[in-house]
């Protein structure tokens, strides 16, 4: 019978891990080199072949099969290989800018760069005369190969299979890609060690990495934040137990514990999302869960 690891219960070794560079900006993937090296052909797989259908050629070029021997991996190559340590190859996926300026002036102010009632600015171009277009292709990229992604290491989480590493998965993730409503949902588990750590902090804790990456990667995406924007970005621990919500821009969108009762003490548990509709909000959201692992691993050796 097969047995597999449930992490809200127990350590199992990490197959892989998120991690955050604010500088580029871009997440940090890495990855246990035994998941690399037993990775199947992915190229005629089901997702593979459910993407380009559902989004075609206008989003997404190709499919880079192989995660062993190739610098890139995922639709369009958007997972660059980097380099390996410590048994685990390390891919940079790169937050890229969603609103470009074009060579066209702006439709709404003709390229005056005017007409705001509030400070003579054009709420469109932002006073700059100059149209900007929302390209999707390369963010529908990264979320569609991290789609893919976390279904092929899920299961590795099967007893017997696991990896030789000393350190502990801190969580597990799951995402969906797809043209509509809710169409970036993402869900998942925070390990036992993850969640024990956020239950150390007092509640109404906000958890400030998080809050930070997220409105690094959305100024990347968007070319700046306003003070709206801002408002609506937080991570705090809100209740005992290690209650972790987490806010991004959107219709009430975010991420709560997946049990309305909340965690249990001593455990770890699931969560889940709320309202998210694109794969910019979720890029978004598993920045801020990059930036919280990077802090349990700073602050604990485990």
């Amino acid at each position: 019978m097969t047995e597999f690891y449930f992490i809200d219960r127990e350590n199992m070794p990490c197959i892989y891990e998120i991690s955050w560079n604010k500088k580029i900006p871009a997440l940090i993937l890495k990855i246990h080199k035994s998941i690399i090296e037993t990775c199947p052909n992915l190229y005629e797989s089901q997702y593979v072949v459910h993407f380009m259908r559902e989004f075609g050629f206008r989003f997404f070029d190709q499919f880079k099969k192989d995660l062993f021997g190739d610098l890139y991996f995922g639709f369009n190559g958007v997972f660059r290989k980097t380099g390996e340590k410590n048994n685990f190859w390390i891919f940079e996926i790169e937050i890229p800018a969603i609103k470009i300026k074009s060579n066209e002036a702006c439709r709404y102010c003709e390229g005056t760069g005017e007409g705001d009632f509030v400070d003579g600015k054009c709420l469109h171009c932002d006073g700059e005369g100059v149209e900007e277009i929302l390209d999707w292709k390369k963010i529908n990229a990264i979320s569609a190969s991290f789609v893919i992604f976390f279904n092929l290491v899920f299961l590795r989480c099967e007893k017997g299979r696991e990896t030789d590493c000393k350190f502990s998965q801190l969580i597990l993730i799951n995402s969906i890609l797809e043209k509509k409503l809710h169409g970036g949902s993402l869900d998942g588990t925070y390990g036992l060690l993850l969640a024990n750590f956020l239950a150390s902090f007092a509640s109404n804790t906000e958890i400030a990495e998080m809050e930070t990456a997220m409105k690094i990667a959305w100024k990347k995406m968007f070319g700046k934040i306003d003070r709206i924007t801002q408002l609506n970005i937080y991570a705090n621990v809100a209740y005992e137990n290690g209650w972790l919500n987490v806010s991004c821009p959107g219709n009430a969108c975010g991420l709560h514990p997946a049990d309305n009762l909340g965690p249990k003490h001593g455990r770890g548990y699931k969560f889940s999302c709320h309202n998210v509709d694109t794969a910019f909000q979720q890029i978004t959201l598993i920045a801020g869960l990059a930036a919280l692992c990077d802090k349990f691993r700073k602050e604990n050796k485990k």
